[in-house]
């Protein structure tokens, strides 16, 4: 896997990540990248790396920081068949996941077959524990 790059001219290391849009953590279009990212681009910056990042969907995001050019992404859950191919940082950001639903919709639930005929819809590339 690529290294990094080194910029003569100005005499500091440069290391790319993929990234996908997951606002407010992760965004292009927020001061900083977002909150997640800024942690990042701070702590390289520490060490005299800068940060750039490259954003994609979340499922090419991963398949591209797998290809030389890029040393990494951000933002992404801890899984045994993402382990195979990354080294994972400290927990930066904790999450939960949740359920947003339409507050007409009549939404209880306790357990799982609770949930049998309700569509649920996610995202490519994301991590939805094993149970869905």
């Amino acid at each position: 896997m690529f290294i990094g790059l080194s910029t003569l001219a100005l005499g500091e290391e440069i290391i790319r990540l993929t990234t996908t849009e997951y606002a407010p953590f992760t965004s292009e279009s927020l001061r900083y990248n977002g909150v997640v990212n800024r942690i990042i681009t701070e702590s390289f910056a520490l060490e005299g790396v800068r940060v750039i990042y490259d954003y994609f969907p979340a499922k090419r995001a991963l398949q591209h920081a797998k290809k030389e050019g890029w040393v990494g992404s951000s933002y992404w859950y801890k899984t045994p068949e993402r382990e195979k191919y990354f080294l994972f940082s400290d927990v930066v950001k904790n999450a939960t996941f949740s359920f947003f639903h339409k507050k007409a919709f009549p939404f209880n639930w306790n357990k799982l077959e609770d949930l049998e005929n309700i569509n649920i819809g996610g995202t490519t590339g994301y991590f939805y524990n094993g149970i869905f």
